[in-house]
């Protein structure tokens, strides 16, 4: 049975509700939490419009905490959710020696959501902890047999210049695996400059729209604001981390990046990528701190942050 949060309530009529209860399983509510009970459960979860999927997939990681020998079922659900990054974790589990003592590891790796996943998880930004980063491990250490001519097909097809090679093309020159997308480039005339950094004034600016929070691990949140009539202009304020970002909002613009977008901002002489999105997943990437630091949107905090409080924060603090 599904629990839902308490913030998604539902305004309907004595009938509707009547209705609605007689074709859907009996609903138990919870703060800001979905208790997923089975991998079916979470398919139910995804269904709801009325639900942020996010909160669905939180209930499953609880739930597959504390049934492992659910963890391949619960990745192929979330992979079919169309967020295949985001099963990566669940494959993980499940190819662990304790998850995967009765099952033949090769059948798991064998199976075509696998590749799938691992593509997708390996064309996000690496790092220490990583979605790629584990990402990686699966596919050198575990499936390699499996899963290489897939992912190695998606490789050429990208090209040598997206995250997909970086993530891959230090290791297949380690296991002398060529393949054109890592091939050393013949040098090509400079690329022209890129536009300067467009600051804002911070005199009058506005909030558009509702503030969103991200919440992850040890008390670390991100909230994003978009700023009114600046375009892809961001407020991302960071709380829980080391280093300088700490406590501070920052200025970002939102670029387009393969599956979701890069919020870019100019810190330590250049440009520097502080929050990215793909495929459901989110990454923290705050100067100071060494990320990367998955977060998920969490909507009861995003619901009691009022984002023109984080403008006028950003407006009094010290540049």
């Amino acid at each position: 049975m599904i629990s839902f949060p308490s913030t998604q309530r539902l305004v309907f009529g004595a009938t509707v509700l009547f209705s609605m209860f007689a074709l859907a399983p009996p609903v138990a509510l919870a703060a800001n939490k979905v208790k997923v009970a089975s991998v079916a459960d979470y398919a139910k979860c995804v269904d709801h419009d009325d639900v942020d999927p996010q909160l669905c997939l939180d209930g499953l990681r609880d739930f597959v905490k504390a049934h492992p020998e659910q963890a391949f079922a619960a990745g192929k659900a979330v992979r079919a959710s169309a967020n295949h990054a985001a099963a990566i974790p669940f494959f993980a589990t499940a190819l662990s020696s304790k998850a995967s003592a009765r099952r033949d590891p090769k059948v798991l790796c064998a199976d075509p959501d696998v590749a799938m996943a691992l593509i997708s998880g390996l064309s996000l930004p690496g790092g220490d902890g990583s979605v790629a980063a584990v990402a990686q491990g699966i596919l050198f250490k575990t499936c390699w047999n499996e899963t290489h001519d897939a992912v190695l097909k998606a490789l050429t097809e990208a090209g040598g210049s997206g995250y997909l090679a970086s993530n891959l093309c230090p290791t297949l020159a380690e296991k002398k695996q060529a393949n054109a997308a890592c091939e050393t480039k013949p040098a090509t005339p400079p690329a022209p400059a890129a536009s300067p950094w467009k600051d804002v004034e911070r005199k009058g600016l506005r909030a558009e729209g509702p503030a969103r929070t991200f919440k992850g691990t040890e008390g670390r949140t991100v909230t994003l604001v978009k700023l009114s009539g600046q375009g892809e202009a961001y407020l991302l304020r960071f709380d829980g981390f080391r280093g300088e970002w700490n406590g501070r909002t920052i200025l970002h613009r939102a670029v387009p990046a393969g599956s979701g977008y890069n919020y870019v901002t100019q810190a330590g002489g250049g440009s520097w990528t502080g929050f990215v999105v793909r495929d459901g997943v989110h990454e923290a990437y705050p100067l100071g701190d060494k990320g990367p630091f998955e977060v998920w949107y969490d909507d009861s905090l995003s619901k009691a942050t009022n984002p023109q409080a984080v403008v006028d924060q950003f407006m009094k603090q010290p540049r």
